[in-house]
């Protein structure tokens, strides 16, 4: 079965996006221990990559900005790190939404997969900037969490569509 085609919407309602930011702070701030602590979701970018994908009005330039900083302080990171990561994650899916349209569910999984994982690479490269110190590896655990999540997502939030069958052949 083929999943529908990636439309561009209007904006959501208001509270779908808080709604979806709540959960997003929830994933982010789960007590996980030391070896669990690296599978703990970056519900923020889930979140930012969905609303700049499908309804593109709903998510503008502050919040990306506004949700790193969160992040930065719900990961004990430098300040400005997620924020700006984020931002450009945000503007880069921006700008190929709407070659996204057009393609196959698969090849938008494939895009999605890249921007996480250029957010992990840009989030290290800037703490290691920062810090000058390098993140263990076994922080790259969130990336196979992400992506499940993001096959997820859609099911979660959006409205379910009702169809009547008829008996009429």
């Amino acid at each position: 079965m083929m999943a529908s085609p990636l439309v561009i919407r209007g904006p959501a309602s208001l509270k779908m996006v808080l709604i979806s930011i709540f959960w997003a702070i929830v994933l982010m701030s789960l007590p996980l221990r030391a070896p669990w602590v690296y599978l703990r979701p970056d519900g923020f970018l889930l979140v930012i990559l969905y609303w700049s994908l499908r309804a593109p009005p709903s998510m503008r330039q502050p919040w990306p900005f506004i949700l790193g900083l969160v992040a930065d302080v719900s990961d004990y990171t430098a300040m400005g790190v997620h924020a700006m990561v984020y931002s450009v994650i945000y503007a880069i899916s921006v700008r190929y939404r709407s070659q996204l349209q057009t393609m196959p569910p698969s090849n938008r999984g494939v895009y999605v997969a890249l921007m996480m994982a250029l957010t992990q690479i840009l989030i290290m490269a800037l703490v290691w900037f920062v810090e000058q110190s390098l993140p263990v590896m076994a922080w790259w655990g969130k990336f196979p969490v992400n992506l499940f999540l993001w096959w997820t997502l859609p099911r979660l939030l959006e409205p379910r569509r009702r169809t009547q069958r008829s008996g009429v052949v």
